[in-house]
């Protein structure tokens, strides 16, 4: 034994508390470890090894990271939804550990790919109704929505399918009262949100209808436009507060949070946008922030930021002050733009192509480089697109091609990759 390599052991701590079978001492350094550090400390030798997992580090580690780790947290609901995991914490070690190697290395791939640019594409055909996006489609309207768990679509006949985003099982059917209005298209989905409680529709003909996801009942059909709380859609569902906009004045979009409500606003004379941003518990104006011409209603709220798009520009704005921190260039108009997470953001313009960017050195002033990290493509059709309908969020993006009558299907933009089987020596996956 070199003197080196006896120095290193006579310095191990872990080893030299093991062998006064102070066991107890070792798992409480090792619960100070992360996910990447514990795992490393593993295979430092066979008495680690050992150690870390015949104790409790790993199930303390899984409910630590439960409990403060958003990205964990929802990434466990999506192994759950995909594999039908168990979402509990297992009291057996070995289970535990297996679990922290599937969220771990699932947060941790996750990353990288989008640091890359890595990710898998994926066609689900008949997905939606082309018909109906070629005569419709007008500025802010999309009836397809998806959250962490599910993906929805508004039919011909006003019903809502509800699938399993993970699995593309069905989960539900929606149905609509007989909805009164018979002109054409006046009972076509224009809007639709959900989550695992209720399942909200706004039609064009003017009807707004909310069901109890647990029952799929359709308990109420309201009117359009009020704010309204819903804390059980089986009850009466109380009119919080009732606004009324100026004539001259059309709603594109509205995003609603516990703090504020935020509309996206034409001016019906002036061809000018505006957001205006309001108290959600009094709807008082808070601030205006007028923006460029917003030809799809563009725009997103999140963490005290706003992004707006318009024909050929995209904006960032801070929500408190109004004050525009951003703004790049487009080649061709946007349709869409979504805060991803605290690292990125994505837009799509009008001819299917997605762009990602730095949100991180685009909140940095003394950035001046470009911010645009990477392009994709979202499909390989050989028509060029009007105005695709685009979801996303930070596993995937999901697009609809909204122009041929005779195509119908939804492209994603897997970055996940749950499916992909080809795993490089690194333990992430290539795109293929």
């Amino acid at each position: 034994m070199t003197k080196e390599i006896q120095t290193r052991y006579q310095s191990d701590i872990v080893s030299a508390l093991s062998k006064r079978l102070m066991n107890d001492v070792v798992e409480e350094i090792f619960n100070y470890l992360d996910y990447e550090s514990l795992k490393n400390s593993e295979a430092v030798s066979s008495l680690w090894y050992n150690n870390i997992l015949y104790g409790k580090t790993w199930k303390k580690l899984l409910e630590r990271n439960l409990k403060l780790s958003e990205e964990w947290k929802e990434m466990l609901e999506v192994l759950t939804m995909k594999w039908c995991l168990d979402s509990n914490v297992p009291k057996d070690y070995m289970h535990c550990r297996a679990l922290c190697q599937q969220v771990g290395n699932s947060v941790s791939k996750l990353r990288q790919n989008w640091l890359k640019g890595r990710h898998s594409k994926y066609e689900f055909p008949n997905f939606s109704q082309p018909e109906i996006e070629s005569i419709f489609w007008i500025r802010g309207s999309l009836n397809f929505e998806m959250n962490k768990h599910w993906i929805g679509r508004g039919q011909r006949d006003g019903s809502i399918i509800i699938w399993n985003r993970w699995t593309w099982e069905t989960k539900a059917l929606f149905e609509p009262l007989l909805l009164t209005n018979r002109l054409l298209g006046c009972n076509t989905v224009r809007c639709l949100q959900f989550n695992d409680h209720v399942v909200v529709a706004s039609y064009f003909g003017g009807s707004i209808c909310i069901w109890d996801t647990h029952t799929t009942e359709l308990p109420t059909e309201q009117d359009f436009v009020t704010l309204r709380l819903i804390t059980n859609p089986s009850d009466e569902i109380p009119i919080v507060h009732r606004i009324v906009l100026d004539q001259k004045l059309r709603v594109l979009r509205l995003l609603v949070n516990e703090r504020n409500v935020l509309l996206l606003l034409s001016d019906t004379e002036t061809k000018n946008d505006q957001i205006q941003i309001r108290a959600t518990s009094s709807m008082e104006i808070l601030r205006t922030i007028q923006i460029p011409y917003s030809e799809m209603g563009v725009f997103d709220c999140r963490n005290g930021l706003i992004l707006s798009g318009s024909r050929y520009e995209i904006q960032l704005w801070d929500l408190e002050t109004g004050t525009c921190l951003r703004s790049v260039s487009s080649s061709n108009s946007i349709v869409f733009v979504k805060i991803i997470s605290d690292k990125y953001w994505v837009s799509c313009n009008s001819s299917g192509k997605v762009e990602v960017w730095n949100l991180r050195a685009a909140l940095d002033p003394t950035h001046m480089d470009s911010l645009l990290l990477y392009r994709l493509t979202a499909t390989d059709l050989n028509f060029p697109l009007i105005c695709p309908a685009v979801r996303a969020d930070e596993y995937q993006i999901a697009l609809i091609p909204c122009r041929a009558k005779d195509y119908s299907g939804l492209h994603i933009l897997d970055f996940l990759q749950l499916d992909h089987k080809d795993v490089d020596d690194t333990g992430f996956v290539s795109d293929q």
